[in-house]
């Protein structure tokens, strides 16, 4: 199995979102880890393969100082395992999906460049293209 190419996007249970590197793609709140929020999570990479988070491991806070950052933050680190089979997305598929996700998201759709972002996704030619547009969207993150 090969790693993942990124930036990748991921479709969760309520919400899409595009990472642009693995320590963001590894990074969520305490209360959304505990919430469930890598539960039933596909990523897609750059090079249109999706495969599914079969479980997210939260890492120890070893010493003080880790301990800390994370009551401070209240951000943690996770280590992510994905399933071993491998969905090729086209990129009509991909796109397809995104532009399903802008249109029923609600966030999506009150933000201020929202038809921007479509335009972008619509006039995407790679699956790369397509998540860097809704990265983009959201301040290269």
């Amino acid at each position: 199995m090969k790693l993942l190419t990124y930036p990748v996007i991921c479709f969760g249970r309520d919400e899409m979102k595009a990472c642009a590197d693995k320590p963001r793609f590894e990074t969520c709140s305490l209360a959304a880890y505990h919430a469930g929020y890598y539960n039933r999570m596909e990523v897609v990479d750059s090079d249109g393969m999706g495969k599914a988070v079969e479980r997210a491991i939260l890492w120890p806070a070893t010493g003080p100082i880790s301990w800390l950052g994370r009551l401070i933050s209240k951000r943690a680190r996770v280590e992510i395992l994905l399933g071993v089979l491998e969905k090729p997305y086209s990129v009509l598929e991909l796109k397809e999906r995104i532009l399903a996700r802008l249109d029923s998201e609600p966030g999506w759709r009150s933000q201020a460049g929202y038809q921007a972002v479509r335009a972008k996704v619509e006039q995407a030619g790679t699956c790369a293209a397509c998540i860097a547009a809704v990265l983009e969207a959201r301040g290269g993150k």
